[in-house]
């Protein structure tokens, strides 16, 4: 009985820790990305890749705001839009857009 209660506690915990392990790699895999992984256009040092998603920011501010009220969402990261060549993009591309009020 002990035995058997003991090799389910042990079982438990290696699927525990192999779970844990591969969250955490899943993770890495999404944040570390590289500028080499981006198809640059060489001629303008735009990508010329379809990103994730567009955000509009529509919340109201007072004044004038430095931060752009656009961005994409590319590969897991926030890049602007100047980042991208948009005549390709709006050839290419369907880019859910997301507002955000």
């Amino acid at each position: 009985m002990k035995l058997s209660i003991t090799f389910i506690l042990l079982s438990l915990t290696l699927i525990t820790c192999k779970t844990k392990k591969s969250q955490v790699s899943g993770y890495e895999k999404l944040t570390s990305h590289t500028s080499t992984e981006e198809k640059i256009d060489t001629t303008n040092g735009k990508i010329k890749d379809c990103p994730d998603e567009r955000i509009m920011n529509a919340m109201p501010s007072v004044g004038k705001s430095i931060i752009p009220k656009q961005y994409y969402i590319y590969k897991g990261l926030r890049k602007e839009i100047s980042d991208f060549d948009s005549v390709w993009v709006k050839e290419h591309c369907k880019v859910k857009t997301t507002v955000a009020y």
